[in-house]
């Protein structure tokens, strides 16, 4: 299995261009068979990446808190 660890510490906001930036890397991923994981995705960003459809595509299952966790489960 191969994955991609996204860490989101950095991103302070995040608008519709950004949730839609998000969704093609997801796309892209999804094209070779690669599972996308994020951490230390702010809660303020949920509500931007609700409305844009984010959750639609990505399981909130494969987000977490800390960066350790994703790579723990990417492996």
């Amino acid at each position: 299995m191969q994955a991609v660890v996204l860490d989101c510490s950095a991103i302070g906001i995040i608008d519709s261009a950004g949730v839609a930036a998000l969704l093609e890397v997801k796309a892209y991923l999804d094209s070779k068979k690669i599972t996308l994981y994020m951490a230390e995705v702010k809660q303020s960003l949920f509500p931007a990446m609700e409305g844009g459809g984010f959750f639609k595509k990505v399981s909130k299952n494969h987000i977490y808190l800390q960066v350790h966790d994703a790579v723990i489960q990417a492996k």
